[in-house]
């Protein structure tokens, strides 16, 4: 009874993917001409790139694949549809916002690819367009940015995802505050303001007295009025997808500047500051940081190292 059915699914299946080719085949010149033009672009301003999600990405397609999945497989970056567990910003994502400008420099989202009916938004800049997309950019600092650190969390993996989608919402990212994490289940041992999350919805102050995350959301107060007078990238690049360099310039003493790489940790990545090993920290959401405090000119490399 089953043989039947399989012969009828298997050839449906054949019809479908012959579909499929015949499409791509026709549509193949014009998607070239995206890909090579991000590729361009990517050479001498790298940056992710948002191609919508959910049923609009989905919709959004070439040859019956979505072009946010097509241009992955080619090697460009695109964001916002992988399975949540595929890393620990993944889950945080969701959180982004199409109509906010900061959210983009967050994730270094600097191009977007849409269909030309799709109403852009007004900080987007049209870069190229044929009868089936159009590719837009928008200004970020690139994958390497400067951000004040005035705190520490202490959290579970596996509690933080109310914490970071509130400081998502709210103006911290676009004011480059980044609280530190630490995901071990004990207080810090740091002079900074501190708190420990228990669940995902409770925190508990170094006083004892615990807090509902929602009833009492945390503040992040930093000390700097302004960033930009103490501190500067003069410059960065990636050499390749795992290597990633600046020279940062700090004017003056800064106990909470963070250089932060805008990837997600893990243990395999290490940071030198004027070829000196230094060990990384994990910074809202959860990106790769290092602290960096005295006055000076400083060249930075972070790499991946698979062991």
């Amino acid at each position: 009874m089953l043989l039947p059915q399989t012969i009828k699914y298997a050839t449906y299946n054949t019809t479908l993917i012959q579909q499929a080719n015949e499409q791509y085949a026709e549509a193949k010149p014009d998607f070239d001409l995206l890909l090579a033009t991000l590729k361009d672009l990517q050479k001498t301003n790298p940056g992710r790139v948002y191609a919508l999600r959910g049923s609009e990405g989905k919709a959004f397609e070439i040859a019956s694949t979505p072009y946010y999945m097509q241009l992955s497989t080619y090697g460009i970056p695109t964001v916002l549809w992988l399975p949540e567990t595929w890393s620990m910003n993944s889950d945080t994502e969701q959180f982004f916002s199409e109509e906010n400008a900061s959210h983009y420099n967050l994730y270094n989202i600097k191009y977007i690819v849409a269909p030309p009916t799709k109403k852009p938004q007004a900080f987007w800049k049209l870069v190229k367009e044929t009868e089936h997309w159009k590719l837009y950019t928008v200004e970020t600092e690139g994958y390497i940015s400067m951000g004040t650190s005035p705190s520490v969390v202490t959290s579970k993996k596996t509690d933080i995802i109310n914490l970071v989608h509130l400081w998502i919402q709210s103006d911290y990212p676009k004011q480059q505050i980044f609280p530190q994490l630490g995901t071990t289940n004990y207080e810090p041992r740091t002079s900074l303001p501190h708190f420990t999350m228990l669940d995902p919805v409770t925190y508990r102050t170094p006083d004892g007295l615990t807090h509902s995350l929602f009833a009492e959301i945390p503040v992040y107060l930093s000390p700097l009025s302004t960033l930009s007078d103490i501190v500067k990238i003069a410059s960065q690049s990636s050499d390749t997808d795992m290597v990633f360099t600046a020279t940062v310039e700090l004017k003056k003493q800064c106990p909470t500047c963070v250089v932060i790489l805008k990837q997600t940790y893990h243990p395999n990545w290490r940071a030198t500051v004027n070829g000196k090993e230094v060990k990384p920290i994990i910074v809202f959401p959860f990106f790769t940081a290092i602290r960096l405090e005295t006055p000076g000119t400083y060249d930075i490399t972070f790499s991946y190292k698979p062991k």
